[in-house]
């Protein structure tokens, strides 16, 4: 009464009650908690990821990891995935920093980049920023520093070396 069930295989404790709630006691990367569908198929597992403390959560399906997620104290937390990495609502934001500085979201209507604290640098040998689903230019941002403007598909401004170009007299 009032106390532990423990669970046991071969001699070695694998699962008991506590007052919070259920712990599992693993040896190593292999041991854990496992998940598995009525059709035998594992869904997910917990277990310990290496020679650490880290943690490792794996979603499957049918026996297929599908997301991964493994953190280790003072480490990266990497997550990984065999396909596309969703936040599936238009109020979901991926925030980042520490006062949640760099924000990414979609409000339903338009897509946002938010940076509330000094400047957004994007590192690239170049940059464009396109119009029209994705078809047109609009700016260019060259390596080596040339930036051209464009308008309708037609280059309108260009930065070189010497200055400033400008297209020929009677182009569109």
């Amino acid at each position: 009464a009032n106390g532990a069930t423990e669970l046991y295989y071969d001699h070695s404790k694998k699962l008991e009650t506590i007052s919070t709630g259920v712990k599992i006691t693993s040896s190593s990367a292999s041991n854990g908690l496992f998940i598995h569908h009525s059709n035998g198929n594992e869904v997910a597992q917990l277990t310990h990821g290496g020679t650490g403390d880290e943690g490792v959560l794996v979603l499957r399906d049918s026996n297929t990891s599908t997301v991964v997620i493994r953190g280790e104290n003072g480490s990266d937390v990497d997550i990984t995935t065999g396909g596309y990495f969703d936040l599936e609502h238009d109020s979901a934001r991926l925030r980042l920093g520490a006062g949640n500085d760099l924000q990414i979201h979609h409000d339903g209507t338009d897509s946002r980049i938010t940076n509330s604290t000094g400047a957004l640098y994007i590192d690239s040998p170049g940059v464009y920023l396109r119009s029209d689903g994705g078809n047109e230019d609009s700016v260019q941002c060259m390596q080596n520093g040339a930036v051209n403007l464009f308008h309708n598909g037609t280059k309108k401004f260009e930065t070189a070396s010497t200055g400033v170009l400008m297209p020929v007299s009677g182009a569109d």
